[in-house]
């Protein structure tokens, strides 16, 4: 049991989705947070990069999982900004 007095931190309740995403030009693909949109492997996932947007696609989803069982530390997961769903590309 964490005692409120020492410091202690109880731990969140809270369940996310992670998705590992392959970006072109990149050795290894990166894990990241995608709690506010619905995503399948084959989508595409775009995130805000140091020179714009960067599109890459989902390779795995892992839904529900608790932050202390995170892929990443949840404090360092970069949160996905849209996600193209692999119907709407083909358009």
């Amino acid at each position: 049991m964490i005692h409120s007095l020492s410091g202690g931190v109880i731990k969140s309740a809270t369940k996310h989705t992670f998705i590992k995403v392959a970006f072109a030009g990149e050795e290894n693909p990166r894990w990241l947070l995608c709690d506010e949109f619905p995503v399948e492997v084959g989508d595409t996932a775009v995130i805000d990069g140091k020179i714009g947007l960067i599109k890459g696609e989902v390779l795995r989803v892992d839904k529900n999982v608790f932050g202390d069982a995170a892929p990443v530390p949840m404090n360092r997961a970069r949160q996905v900004i849209q996600i193209v769903n692999k119907f709407s590309e083909d358009k």
